[in-house]
């Protein structure tokens, strides 16, 4: 049986915005996430929280973070981001957005 990935709608965040505090990024996951791509396109730093509570990552300014759950794990269809999963991103207020890229495994 093959198997298909398509593109959730592109989500953003302005980083004028940031106020130092977690804020959203785009909505919680429709579908289960095979790749995600945080793309930092702002100038300022900005820490990623899958709860709002503890920074789980950190992405450099006018840099992206690429998150392939199924690289090198073969067929193993077990390695996803469960649907509901929601980013959480904080920084300084700066200029650019925050980019949120997710492909899902097509039902």
């Amino acid at each position: 049986m093959t198997k298909r990935a398509e593109y959730l709608e592109r989500q953003s965040r302005d980083s004028s915005t940031f106020d130092a505090s977690y804020q959203t990024l785009g909505s919680s996951l429709t579908s289960p996430a095979v790749l995600v791509k945080i793309i930092n396109n702002s100038d300022q730093d900005i820490d990623v929280s899958l709860d709002a509570t503890v920074d789980h990552d950190f992405v450099p300014a006018k840099s992206f973070f690429l998150y392939d759950l199924r690289a090198n794990h073969g067929r193993d269809a077990d390695y996803v981001l469960q649907t509901g999963t929601q980013f959480f991103i904080k920084g300084a207020a700066g200029t650019g957005s925050v980019y949120l890229v997710v492909l899902r495994e097509r039902p």
